[in-house]
């Protein structure tokens, strides 16, 4: 076993000790863009932002360490035409991360290239001309109109005033209601009041005044979309008593009324430059909740059911919209004593919605509509519930496009683009690491022996579905002879990661046998798909994934006179996740000079993996040709070449050298390019990778019978050639390979400090890990112990 993760490290009392070392190699640095703010004044968008930076590095024990940072940055880009209040989209991209070890590996200098666009807009009231393009999803102006509101009201001070300086106001809870052909609007008129007192001295009281009026706008229906904006035209005030304020406030409230349509419209080249909602797809569905809620109460009956749909969290994947929610239901029951009461419940829900042609990062508008809910008084305290929801999507895309304006077409609220611009910035930073500690003192203290070990905890989340369908016997089945054997089809289980759940997808195979009613026996097969969506919130990214399907039930009957099989197969999915941490635990603890042999602990031993060792694998650099004439379409020009490899693993080569392993995995690379149309095409190849690795050549030593290997793989650079004849892709690619290897080992660890008679501990540093303790018959289980001791 190598020495390079077991610590032994003698400390004297009062010493501090840094745990950071110099580098010896900078592993790699990732970056991204974090917090914009942006800020729009004349012809200029002030741009300001966190660059957040990974530091990973090698220290000169071979150990590899991890460092977060946040780098500030603040520039400036030209857009003519542009003016302060005016609307801005920001994209920030991290273009390059270059960075430079200093020769004693206590300094490194980073610098990060930025490159920003801004695209600024304006939004606009303009007739555009109706057309063959789209259709967009577009506000419609309906109308418009102001109203002033004169609010009068007398107001007593607490104390008596000689004068008035001030009074601000402002509007406050604003809402409103449409009914046709008007707008009724409320609110509160929020007033500051600043006087004199008698006393000479400045003072401060506040009111609230509610209100309440209205704007007719001829043609506003309920459902419309209503904008209201409020001004304060005047105020007056008087001072009729020391103690009375005589006030007068103007409002002025402008609203316009708008109505979401989707139109196409006319595309004109030299028309108005407007950024726009393409629709791109539209879904519906239907999900039912059917639960039972028990009251605290009896109740003799459920007067009413209100349902609203709460916290949507709607999400756009490939062909689909997920939605996930919460159904708010309040209950309204009579009890015994003829008292009505009010009770609430929260439900989750979780469904998604077939939008073809939608991707991620498209936007989505959702309508939600409660078609039932209807509840039953199933005993004094048992209320059943059913209640039907009707989910329907428009999803769309952000586009910017040329559209012809006209007098006499629709009058659109929409946004304008003014301009756009892109500027490249390089953000530096010198970052010390931190030097190594000097050897402590031979005196009075204490000795620490660690080990590194690998913690794993798993997780697991369940989740089920329903899957329901109609099969067609021909000929009839008699009444009571039909037998499924369901299974689900091992290579057809897909799944997919997506902000905190897994769409889970496969496939159900069943064998149908009956007998008709003549006595004959009838085989059929059918298949299901299926979809399930398993919620897995705060899943760590590092944690490794396990996908288990399973068919829980098949029900069945039989309708029209036995010619339809009507079945519902309940499907269970599995997602079980395991993280692991790498952590130094306490294996013993003794006292050096006087304190020899008087430092007593308690202990436990567990089987835990303990890290052996770990290194870097840099095989030769890979040139791997592509000959495009077999590619269809055929390929004008490369745009982009971006791979990754999957699939890593490592095992011994032979029995007899520990030392000799082999490693494999998986290329795959995506090919972006241009056709002769001038189209936006992609192709995938998938290239096997197998290399054969004294482990001993990059310093790993293992030593162990029985070790377990961690590898990951990854792209450290590609650069790609396309030949002038266009009919072949040279690719240079630098791959690398992080190995780990771990041994499953019975070890003692410290889990208190019972005695210390000579005080030379300052500190112990406990923490709680999921170990598995050696012989007690139980589960790994949650332990606490020493991590450090100072």
């Amino acid at each position: 076993m190598s020495d390079q993760n077991s610590k032994q490290v003698k400390r004297a009392k009062l010493q501090q000790v840094e745990l950071d070392v110099p580098a010896q190699k900078i592993r790699n640095i990732t970056a991204e863009v974090r917090d914009i703010t942006y800020e729009v004044i004349d012809d200029k968008v002030i741009v300001q932002g966190i660059v957040h930076k990974q530091i990973f590095y090698v220290g000169v024990d071979d150990v590899v360490y991890h460092r977060a940072e946040d780098m500030n940055f603040s520039t400036f880009i030209d857009v003519p035409g542009a003016e302060e209040g005016m609307e801005a989209q920001i994209q920030a991209v991290v273009e390059h991360v270059d960075f430079e070890l200093s020769p004693d590996g206590t300094e490194l200098t980073q610098k990060v290239v930025l490159e920003i666009f801004a695209k600024i807009t304006e939004t606009v009231q303009i007739p555009l001309e109706v057309g063959d393009a789209g259709p967009f999803r577009l506000e419609t102006v309906i109308g418009e109109d102001a109203e002033q509101e004169i609010i009068v009201n007398d107001f007593e001070l607490e104390i008596p005033a000689i004068k008035v300086t001030e009074v601000r106001a402002e509007i406050r809870d604003l809402n409103y209601e449409v009914i046709t052909d008007k707008v009724i609007i409320q609110g509160t008129l929020h007033k500051q009041i600043f006087f004199v007192g008698e006393d000479d001295v400045g003072y401060h009281q506040q009111e609230d005044i509610p209100f309440s009026t209205f704007v007719e706008i001829e043609g506003v229906e309920p459902g419309m979309n209503v904008q209201i904006t409020p001004e304060i035209e005047a105020i007056e005030r008087e001072l009729t008593t020391p103690t009375n304020i005589h006030q007068k406030v103007v409002v002025e409230f402008f609203v316009k009324a708008t109505e979401t349509q989707e139109i196409n419209l006319n595309i004109d080249p030299e028309g108005e430059l407007m950024k726009l909602d393409q629709v791109v797809a539209t879904g519906e569905t239907q999900t039912m909740d059917v639960s039972d809620f028990v009251l605290d109460i009896p109740a003799i009956k459920v007067t009413e059911v209100d349902v609203t749909l709460e916290d949507l969290d709607i999400t756009v994947i490939a062909n689909k919209v997920i939605v996930q929610g919460t159904i708010h239901k309040q209950i309204f029951f009579v009890g015994e004593d003829d008292v009505e009461y009010h009770r609430e419940e929260n439900i989750p829900f979780s469904t998604f919605i077939d939008t073809p042609g939608a991707q991620a990062g498209m936007q989505v508008f959702i309508e939600e509509v409660v078609e039932l809910a209807k509840v039953q008084l199933i005993n004094e305290t048992t209320v059943h519930q059913k209640v039907v929801l009707n989910l329907s999507v428009t999803v769309t895309e952000e586009v910017q496009v040329n559209v012809a304006t006209g007098d006499n077409d629709v009058l659109i609220k929409t946004r304008q683009v003014v301009g756009e611009g892109v500027k490249q910035i390089i953000v530096e930073e010198i970052e010390p690491i931190a030097p190594p500690p000097p050897p402590p003192p031979p005196v009075l203290g204490v000795e620490v022996e660690q080990e590194l070990i690998k913690e794993i905890v798993d997780e697991e989340a369940v989740a089920q579905e329903i899957v329901k369908a109609d099969f067609k016997l021909c000929p009839p089945a008699a009444k009571d002879t039909v037998s499924i054997d369901a299974e689900i089809r091992a290579d057809s289980v897909e799944w997919q990661q997506l902000n905190g759940e897994f769409l889970v997808t496969g496939i159900i195979d069943k064998d149908i046998q009956y007998l008709s009613r003549k006595g004959k026996t009838i085989m059929r097969s059918e298949e299901m798909d299926f979809t399930i969506v398993v919620p897995f919130p705060d899943l760590d990214p590092e944690a490794e994934v396990d996908v288990s399907v399973e068919i829980e039930n098949v029900a069945f009957e039989l309708r029209d006179k036995g010619c339809i099989l009507h079945q519902a197969v309940t499907v269970v999915a599995t997602v079980q996740a395991g993280v692991s941490e790498q952590v130094f635990v306490v294996t013993a603890v003794e006292g050096t000079g006087e304190a020899e042999d008087t430092i007593v602990t308690e202990t436990i031993d567990v089987l835990v993996p303990v890290v052996v060792d770990e290194g870097i694998f840099t095989p030769d650099p890979l040139t791997i040709e592509v000959d495009l004439e077999e590619v269809v379409p055929a390929v004008v020009e490369i745009l982009d070449v971006d791979a990754m490899i999957v699939d890593a693993a490592i095992e011994f080569v032979d029995n007899n050298n520990d030392d000799l392993v082999e490693i494999t995995g998986t290329l795959v690379k995506e090919v972006e390019y241009l056709d002769a149309a001038d189209n936006e095409e992609a192709f995938i190849e998938e290239i096997p990778l197998e290399f054969t690795l004294n482990l001993a050549d990059i310093g790993l030593e293992v030593g162990e019978i029985g070790v377990d290997f961690q590898i990951f793989g990854e792209i450290v650079d590609l650069e790609f050639e396309f030949d002038e004849a266009a009919d072949e892709l040279i690719q240079d690619l630098e791959i690398q390979f992080f190995i780990k290897i771990t041994v499953l080992t019975e070890l003692t660890v410290v889990t208190a400090i019972v005695e210390d008679p000579f005080d030379v501990i300052e500190e112990v540093i406990t923490e709680t890990l999921i170990l598995d303790i050696i012989d007690d018959g139980l589960p790994p289980q949650p332990v606490e112990v020493v991590v450090d001791v100072f």
